[in-house]
């Protein structure tokens, strides 16, 4: 595709969305006198725009339904749930590693690494939830419904 036609192409969709400059106005109204082709595509264009625009005020209209809100029972069973499957994870790995790491079979050098990367995974966790903790308060999203 050449240059020119790229050109022609961009000020053709600059004319269906009314963005013109009154400089690519000239330009665009030579093109449509030079070009006949061009007119009939503009015309097709500009059928298919009025059609989309009016299908929008419905689409809009049809999408405005109330936002979804969780009751208060749903919100503390959903908080409550949450820290019972929490706590019950904690206690699973705590007792893993308890039993990993007084197992007298294991070399040293794996329970020191084990040792690590749950150190640092459980750091790693704390620092999220103190940052989700503190975003609860001045979330800028929370307006957003999903």
């Amino acid at each position: 595709m050449s240059n020119q036609q790229e050109r022609h192409e961009m000020l053709l969709m600059k004319a269906v969305d009314n963005m013109l400059s009154t400089q690519e106005q000239q330009e665009f109204e030579q093109l449509l006198k030079t070009h006949p082709d061009y007119q009939a595509e503009y015309e097709d264009f500009l059928q298919i725009k009025h059609g989309t625009d009016a299908l929008r005020g419905r689409i809009l209209a049809d999408a405005k339904i109330e936002p979804y809100t969780a009751s208060p029972t749903k919100n503390v069973l959903f908080g409550f749930s949450f820290f019972v499957m929490l706590a019950g994870s904690i206690m699973m790995m705590g007792c893993g590693a308890y039993f990993f790491l007084s197992a007298p079979n294991v070399p040293l050098w794996v329970k020191v690494s084990e040792s690590l990367f749950f150190t640092g995974g459980a750091l790693l966790f704390g620092y999220v939830l103190q940052a989700r903790l503190r975003s609860i308060k001045h979330d800028p999203y929370k307006e957003i419904d999903i």
